[in-house]
């Protein structure tokens, strides 16, 4: 039984350096991947000399629990890489993106300073003496007319087809024409820019996601750490019961044997008395016969 248990170990052990030698020649042929046609550069020899001495790491590894102990971290560490990578791409997409939005808050306030129309003027016009005292015998309707002129009149010199309405309050008529006229192309470049911003906003949250996966995933490596380590010390003291068993039940085993061949013994010895009896008592008939 202990042969088997420790022909079962060595198996085991082999089958889990095979396992992470292929998986080492997948991650160095995914990594040889992305480097296209430069094949024998520096990168393929760093990889080359990587793998030789992962290769012999391994075979170096006799125990199972140490080979676990190997890949785990071996695991832990291409998971952390990747992680530092995610992180750096985070970093440079967060600068782009403060500096795009610093751009666009220039290109905003100066626009903000080309494109606003000009404050207006209040015409503030006093009526005389003679218009104060016809203005109290005003009736009803010319009183509401004034008012609803007051509140919304067309514009002076617009055609009927205009639907623009200016206050009365405020007279524009020095600096109507001195508005300028929005531009297109700079329309075009703020939406360039807010597009271009939306498109790092979606990028900056594609990479936090991608960052809290790692970390999901990170925990869950360590997760499976523990309940990988508690299921190997569950097992081993399951082989250790087996084998306290197993050698009780061959010292039982040894106890029964040797109380047999105790027993056998004395058959044996008692077997050769009664031989004995038994031909002396032939010999006596065979004298009284004669």
């Amino acid at each position: 039984m202990q042969e088997e248990m420790e022909n079962w170990k060595q198996l085991a052990v082999a089958r889990e350096k095979d396992l992470v030698e292929a998986q080492l020649q997948r991650d160095l042929f995914a990594a040889q991947l992305p480097s296209g046609p430069n094949e024998g550069g520096p990168q393929d020899e760093i990889l080359n000399e990587l793998m030789a001495k992962l290769g012999e790491r391994i075979n170096s590894i006799k125990d199972y629990k140490e080979l676990s102990r190997t890949q785990l971290e071996y695991d832990l560490s291409n998971a952390l890489r990747q992680l530092d990578q995610m992180r750096v791409r985070f970093e440079n997409a967060e600068a782009a993106r403060k500096a795009l939005h610093e751009k666009y808050k220039n290109v905003l306030e100066k626009a903000d300073g080309t494109l606003a129309s000009p404050l207006r003027r209040l015409n503030l016009t006093f009526p005389t003496t003679g218009q104060r005292k016809t203005g109290n015998l005003n009736s009803a309707a010319q009183k509401k007319k004034e008012k609803r002129q007051i509140l919304c009149t067309p514009k002076n010199g617009a055609g009927p087809a205009s639907r623009t309405f200016i206050p009365v309050l405020f007279d524009d008529s020095t600096e109507e024409n001195t508005a300028p006229e929005p531009q297109n192309l700079e329309q075009d470049e703020e939406m360039a820019e807010e597009r271009t911003l939306l498109r790092l906003e979606m990028v900056n949250n594609h990479l936090s996601q991608t960052v809290t996966e790692k970390e999901a995933q990170l925990e869950s490596l360590s997760q499976k750490q523990k309940e990988q380590a508690k299921v190997w010390l569950e097992e081993k003291q399951v082989l250790r019961e087996s084998e306290s068993a197993l050698k009780a039940k061959v010292e039982q085993l040894s106890l029964e044997n040797h109380g047999l061949r105790e027993k056998l013994i004395t058959e044996t010895s008692r077997n050769d008395v009664l031989s004995r009896r038994i031909y002396s008592a032939n010999d006596e008939v065979c004298a009284l016969s004669e």
